[in-house]
């Protein structure tokens, strides 16, 4: 009889103690009216980006919701299709905080409405890239049939064949990481050149995309949870595009952060160095550089 109202005092006793530790660590239940003049608990807030992008977004002076807009953008088009050739377009508020985010990791705080303006003119405008073309002939040489002149076409089928080469890279590990077999691409290549054979909705060339790659999949593989960056997928295209769109600034002797729309001249320019390179930009500075800067400002 003793021990069973010993027993039933321990029973009431851990009871008492379990209630009082959960109360206070747990805090008074919905139902409880909290004072008035008691603060609210701190929200905190979970992101899927990686701390060091939170940090570098922090650092430029985005507010936590901004940055959480910045991640929900990221997951909605994380699981878009990563090896689809023709992706349907994403809408553009979307495709704008990605490419603030793209811009502040990776482009060197390049204005990022010029990276929505190179995405318009790339892939809804579908802008022609030259006026020479390859076609092979019966023995599937390929060789140049208009456009330039003899040693132009030396220089142009040397250019070819690298674009080429590093096309036929990009598709074999495409089609290596792929989860699904069954969805592996069939890999092709147009017939022409001069620039033609851009990847993906930022139009990317191939030997650009094997150059950066490996910084493009560092910086987003993990979030995207993939082990290859494809160029068709939008995240790693605007990564990549941000990237180039950095290196011509650098290589006009321009400050990425400096290419802002309220420099049209300087928008231009690096818009054309995108299209055909820092050698060519100066003769494309009136067509696609304009196009890019008119589209950048309508968005």
């Amino acid at each position: 009889m003793r021990w069973k109202i010993i027993q039933g005092a321990l029973a009431l006793l851990f009871t008492f103690l379990a209630f009082y530790i959960g109360h206070r660590l747990i805090g008074p239940r919905e139902s409880e009216e909290r004072p008035i003049d008691s603060p609210e608990k701190p929200k905190y807030i979970l992101y899927t980006l990686p701390l060091y992008h939170v940090q570098k977004l922090e650092e430029r002076g985005f507010e936590k919701d901004e940055i959480m807009e910045i991640n929900e953008a990221l997951e909605r088009h994380r699981k878009t299709d990563a090896y689809r050739q023709f992706s349907n377009p994403i809408p553009l508020n979307d495709f704008f905080l990605l490419a603030t985010y793209a811009s502040v990791v990776v482009g060197g705080d390049i204005d990022p409405l010029v990276l929505t303006g190179v995405h318009y003119a790339e892939t809804i405008k579908k802008i022609g890239v030259g006026e020479c073309s390859f076609v092979p002939d019966k023995e599937g040489v390929f060789g140049l049939v208009r456009g330039a002149s003899g040693d132009d076409s030396e220089r142009f089928q040397r250019r070819f064949e690298a674009e080429k080469a590093a096309f036929l890279e990009i598709f074999k590990k495409i089609n290596t990481h792929l989860r699904n077999p069954r969805y592996r691409m069939q890999a092709y290549w147009p017939l022409a050149s001069c620039g033609a054979g851009a990847l993906g909705p930022m139009q990317i060339m191939p030997s650009n995309w094997v150059r950066y790659e490996r910084v493009i999949c560092r910086e987003i593989c993990g979030s995207l949870r993939v082990v290859y960056a494809s160029p068709y997928h939008i995240i790693p295209a605007i990564f990549g595009a941000a990237l180039i769109l950095k290196d011509v600034a650098r290589a006009f002797r321009v400050e990425p952060a400096s290419v802002q729309l309220d420099d049209p001249e300087t928008v231009k320019l690096i818009s054309a160095g995108y299209y055909a390179g820092p050698r060519n930009a100066v003769f494309h500075v009136k067509g696609y550089g304009a196009l890019v800067y008119r589209n950048s400002l309508r968005a």
